[in-house]
């Protein structure tokens, strides 16, 4: 079983949307960015795998800048991911993403 996507995580009764072979949605719950529509759009992963590497970059992120909120390293990490949309080769997308997502949060929590 995966990590959890969002805050009810995978239920084990039932194969979660990547399982079935639904674009994978990483944040959607009631804890997301925003909750916008935008905000959904702009952490839709392409595979499972991303999904997790991403989910994973948000924790080790959140963990290195622990004066940020969850909605703003959430948000920096959506932007990132956003601006490699339409990237073909999707294998580098979450280190690209942390190295970015990492270079902004830097600016704002120096440390």
């Amino acid at each position: 079983m995966g990590l959890p996507l969002s805050n009810g995580g995978p239920r084990p009764d039932r194969p979660t949307g990547a399982e079935r072979g639904d674009p994978v949605i990483l944040g959607t719950g009631p804890s997301s960015v925003d909750g916008s529509p935008d905000a959904r759009e702009t952490l839709r992963m392409q595979t499972p795998d991303e999904a997790r590497e991403i989910y994973e970059v948000i924790v080790r992120l959140m963990e290195r800048f622990p004066a940020a909120s969850r909605e703003e390293v959430v948000s920096v990490v959506a932007a990132e991911h956003e601006a490699l949309t339409g990237n073909p080769i999707r294998d580098f997308v979450p280190v690209l993403v942390e190295k970015q997502a990492k270079r902004r949060l830097k600016l704002v929590h120096a440390q």
